[in-house]
């Protein structure tokens, strides 16, 4: 039965990527240190009575938190800009527009234009196999939750990330690649403590199969580290056997094009995402491509500052950077 890949923090980009493929799921070890952890989930609100818990996650005394990455801004900069992550995640969303410094964009086909024998012009359709071509323009995040597993809770159902987009989106394995999801621990990760549950493999089977217990694991890590898992991986919380709390901080990076499953403009309005850096806001979602998300009269690259934005306006930035140069 396949396990979960631990690998260290200096491994390149492309064998987390590969072991992520192969079973699902990777883990890197101690990516950031126990003690940015400490200082990064210090105050946050679990005890906030609006914060409790609910039956999917485990009961109530389970907690989770919502938006956490406006509750704690510093997460941004710290946990969501990492670059090893955002290699791994470059590397399996297939941008046009990679977030990671090392990354290479994945650049889409010239658009084919054809005419009918009696020369009515249209744009031709075309489908490209899933391990060919970007997958999107760019990537955003989809939700941020922080989970605190308490003694007391129960197991969470099994299931998956991408089951809140079907029957729309539906269950195709080998298909792309749309959800990156990414769990860093704020405590260690433990059996006792309620380490999330994951069934490795789970990502190439189809629907109608059912996972037992043999078949799941248990992502064991220290504070610090960090878990990915593939948007058709089973997984869910373990019940805590331990007085020790045991905290997640978890986002999801969601392609451009498909719907963010928190608001995350509502969860990290304008006036608070201006004060983030550039690629912090464009992950919350401030950015768009010349065909989603564009506003007219705002810079595309950061949908806060003004500029060219959409088909039109973009095509016109571009003549003007050709005639410049």
């Amino acid at each position: 039965m396949p396990d979960i890949t631990v690998h260290h923090a200096d491994d390149h980009a492309d064998d987390v990527a590969a072991s992520f493929r192969r079973d699902g799921a990777a883990i890197i070890a101690n990516l950031v240190s126990a003690e940015t952890m400490d200082a990064l989930t210090a105050d946050l609100p679990f005890d906030d009575k609006t914060k409790v818990g609910n039956e999917f996650i485990g009961g109530s005394d389970n907690r989770s938190i919502g938006a956490v990455l406006h509750a704690n801004p510093e997460i941004c900069e710290t946990l969501l800009l990492n670059e090893r992550v955002l290699e791994v995640a470059d590397r399996i969303l297939r941008p046009e527009e990679p977030m990671a410094a090392s990354s290479t964009p994945v650049r889409r086909a010239e658009s084919q234009f054809v005419s009918s024998d009696d020369g009515c012009k249209q744009v031709l359709s075309v489908d490209v196999p899933p391990e060919a071509g970007p997958t999107c323009h760019h990537y955003r995040v989809g939700a941020s939750v922080s989970l605190q597993a308490r003694e007391g809770g129960a197991v969470q159902i099994l299931h998956r990330e991408m089951g809140i987009y079907e029957p729309f989106v539906p269950h195709h394995p080998g298909s792309r690649d749309l959800i990156f999801n990414v769990m860093w621990a704020g405590t260690d990760f433990t059996a006792e403590n309620g380490a999330t549950r994951l069934v490795p493999g789970s990502h190439r089977w189809p629907a109608e199969r059912i996972a037992n217990e043999s078949e799941v694991v248990q992502a064991v890590m220290p504070k610090g580290s960090v878990l990915f898992w593939h948007c058709r991986s089973l997984h869910g919380l373990a019940a805590s056997r331990s007085a020790a709390r045991r905290t997640g901080i978890f986002h999801s990076c969601v392609v451009d094009w498909l719907a963010q499953e928190e608001n995350q403009y509502l969860a990290f309005p304008p006036e608070d995402a201006a004060r983030l850096s550039v690629r912090a806001r464009q992950l919350l979602g401030y950015r768009a491509s010349s065909y989603c998300g564009w506003v007219k009269g705002r810079d595309s690259e950061d949908l806060l500052a003004e500029g060219l934005s959409g088909p039109l306006e973009l095509k016109e930035r571009s003549k003007n950077v050709d005639a410049a140069a």
